[in-house]
C-alpha cells in the first residue's frame, strides 16, 4: 500500500520572456496642381485732341509741331509670346497701344511625408510550478497502521467498556 503526500507548489523554473516590435510605417502624399492662364490682349487708344486757339492760323501750327513730336513715337518690344507696341496714328490723331501677354502655365508640386514609429513591449513571467509529491514507503504504512491498532487496544483494555467504569 503506497500513500502520497501533498506539500505546497514549489516553483522549479522561471522563465522572463521580453518581446519588443517595432512598426514603422511612412505614407507620402504628393500633389501637382498646374494652372494654365489664356494669353492677354490688350489695346488702348488715347485721342490727341486738335488745338482750338480760335485763330485757325495758329491752330494749325499747334497741330503741326503735336503732330511732329509725336511722330516720334514708335516702339515696339517682343519678349518671347510677350510684346508690346506703341504708336502714333496722325490720321485718325491717336495714340495706339497694343499689349500681348502670352499663356502661362504655373506649376505648384506639393509633397508630405508622413513617418512614425510605434514600439511596443512586452514582458511575459513564464514561472514552472511542480507538486512535490512524498511517496512513504508500504512498511512506514504499517508500521503506523499496526501502532494505532495497538494504541487502541490498550485504551480499550485500561478503560474498558462504558459498563466496567461504573463499578
Amino acid at each position: 500500500m503506497a500513500g502520497t503526500s501533498c506539500r505546497s507548489k514549489k516553483k522549479v523554473s522561471e522563465k522572463l520572456i521580453e518581446k519588443t516590435t517595432v512598426d514603422k510605417s511612412s505614407e507620402s502624399i504628393s500633389e501637382k496642381e498646374t494652372v494654365k492662364s489664356l494669353a492677354i490682349e490688350d489695346q488702348q487708344t488715347i485721342p490727341v485732341p486738335a488745338a482750338d486757339t480760335g485763330d485757325p492760323i495758329l491752330d494749325k501750327k499747334v497741330n503741326k509741331e503735336v503732330d511732329q513730336i509725336l511722330k516720334k513715337i514708335k516702339s515696339r518690344k517682343t519678349s518671347g509670346s510677350n510684346s508690346s507696341t506703341v504708336d502714333y496714328d496722325e490720321q485718325k490723331r491717336e495714340i495706339n497701344i497694343n499689349t500681348t501677354v502670352g499663356p502661362t502655365e504655373s506649376k505648384k508640386q506639393l509633397e508630405v511625408k508622413n513617418d512614425s514609429l510605434a514600439t511596443t513591449k512586452n514582458k511575459l513571467d513564464q514561472g514552472t510550478s511542480e507538486t512535490v509529491r512524498t511517496v512513504w514507503p508500504w512498511w512506514l504504512w504499517a508500521l503506523l497502521i499496526g501502532g494505532s491498532i495497538v494504541l487502541l487496544i490498550r485504551i480499550y483494555l485500561k478503560y474498558g467498556t462504558p459498563t466496567n467504569r461504573i463499578k
